[in-house]
């Protein structure tokens, strides 16, 4: 027999041949298929049997999403007003008078920061006044509908 450099032996004998996996034996495949499909029967029995309680854990999982997916529905809303702040008004009747000189330089990043911190302050008053306005027109209609209702 040759030897290696490392000292190992080059012989036919592979030592990691004689090393079984688990999974090379029948009875633990067999075993594995077993219990996953007892798991699958049990699953499709509490689904059947169970239905009503899993709508309603659903239910309160979106309940509880609600408020979130409301929030970045509304934040993208704002975000498009926004952005179209800058662009439309903000950057096209100004960029003369405010970038003067000082394109690509630290103090028109400056600017440009002051400037989305302008229209996010105004797109947000801006919803208030919406909000203040929606909230105007129905408050006084719903406070008409509980006098009718005391009255009769």
């Amino acid at each position: 027999m040759s030897q290696e450099p490392d000292g190992g032996n080059t012989g036919n004998t592979n030592e990691k041949s004689k090393i079984r996996s688990p999974w090379e034996s029948v009875y633990v495949r067999n075993g594995v298929t077993l219990f996953l499909t007892a798991v699958a029967v049990l699953l499709v029995y509490y689904l059947i049997f169970h239905i009503s309680s899993l709508w309603n854990a659903a239910g309160v999982f979106f309940r509880m999403l609600t408020p979130i997916i409301d929030g970045l529905v509304l934040a993208f809303l704002l975000s498009q007003i926004v952005d179209f702040m800058e662009e439309k008004f903000i950057y096209k009747y100004f960029s003369e008078k405010v970038f003067h000189g000082t394109l690509g330089t630290p103090k028109e990043q400056k600017i440009r920061n002051r400037i989305r911190v302008m229209t996010i302050t105004l797109t947000y008053l801006l919803f208030a006044w919406v909000l203040y306005g929606l909230i105007a027109m129905v408050f006084p209609e719903i406070i008409r509908n509980i006098e009718n209702i005391v009255k009769n």
